[in-house]
């Protein structure tokens, strides 16, 4: 999973069913993070960018 947050981006891990990202923030915030989740070859199959359900601003 990768996040796209404040100008920054990271891998995420899961960690006892949570995902976490750090990273440091390079521009203001307005915006949920934007996530991306990709099988084990490397295709997208999650954009939240794409997800209705996910709520994009805060």
């Amino acid at each position: 999973m990768t996040v796209s947050y404040g100008g920054a981006d990271s891998e995420a891990v899961l960690d006892h069913g949570w995902f976490v990202a750090s990273g440091t923030l390079t521009q203001q915030v307005t915006r949920n993070p934007h996530l991306k989740g990709y099988d084990k070859d490397g295709k997208l199959i999650y954009d939240s960018a794409e997800d209705k359900s996910y709520q994009q601003v805060q």
